[in-house]
């Protein structure tokens, strides 16, 4: 059993998911504290999925060896600042906002162990794909907890902080990129008489499949067309529309990133 305390703040989409897969992987209640700006939200969270409330003026949330911030990046700053006298290097902060960079984010609690991970909603069924970048500071226990973490959520991948930027597209909102194919499968479904039920089945099977046979073989893209010689849209058009997708939404993180910066002088 995993015997670290973990205090999650901010219980918006991410934090909900990260108080689910946690209670999920064999954390106990005691060992799990959620704090949120809404202390009702905080409150109905830790009744609905067995944790403690707190906040951050509490001497067992500043303690927690595991610190994971899931609230929206502009307040992430701040937090930081507000924690950091409390803060020691046997603790791990995790950062999971968008458009914060690590380097500027640990000036801020120089000498503690700082992670930034770009979350990903399948995390809810423990199916993520989490990039993550760790911090010049992570001690090998400080990893060993992280770890458990992502492990809870689904797969990672270590990748260079730079990089995250375009994680944003590549795995952060990628998934609104891909439920449209999904919507559309799943109505061709409905229109062919299947229920909805049955639709949806269907073409998540389909998406669900193909997504295995691409991570099971080494066949190339090419063969694996191949092994379903019907050609039923433009290709090259789709592949362009997904790269299209990526590259804007780390334009528009980089866009984003300069703001933050800016608002909260880093």
């Amino acid at each position: 059993m995993n015997a670290s305390v973990y205090l999650i703040v901010g219980l918006g989409n991410i934090g909900r998911i990260l108080v689910i897969r946690l209670r999920a992987a064999g954390v106990p209640p005691e060992s799990l504290l959620v704090c949120d700006t809404d202390a009702q939200r905080a409150e109905s969270i830790a009744a609905e999925f067995g944790a403690r409330p707190v906040t951050l003026s509490d001497e067992s949330a500043r303690r927690a060896e595991v610190l994971l911030l899931a609230a929206p990046p502009k307040a992430i700053p701040e937090l930081l600042r507000h924690l950091a006298p409390y803060l020691t290097a046997e603790q791990v902060v995790v950062s999971f906002a968008a458009a914060l960079p690590l380097e500027k984010l640990q000036t801020l609690i120089p000498g503690i162990p700082l992670v930034r991970v770009m979350p990903n909603a399948p995390s809810l069924v423990g199916q993520g794909m989490n990039p993550v970048a760790w911090g010049l500071a992570v001690t090998p226990l400080a990893r060993e907890r992280v770890e458990f973490v992502l492990k809870a959520l689904g797969q990672s991948l270590e990748t260079p902080d730079e990089r995250m930027n375009w994680c944003v597209g590549l795995t952060g909102a990628a998934m609104r990129s891909l439920l449209p194919a999904l919507e559309g499968m799943t109505q061709a479904g409905i229109e062919a008489g299947f229920t909805e039920e049955e639709a949806r089945r269907l073409a998540a099977q389909v998406m669900l499949g193909t997504a295995a046979l691409a991570l099971q073989t080494d066949l190339s893209f090419e063969a694996l067309k191949s092994l379903t010689p019907m050609q039923t849209l433009d290709e090259a058009a789709l592949a362009q529309t997904f790269v299209e997708a990526a590259r804007a939404a780390r334009n528009k993180t980089e866009a984003n990133q300069k703001k933050l910066l800016e608002i909260a002088s880093l």
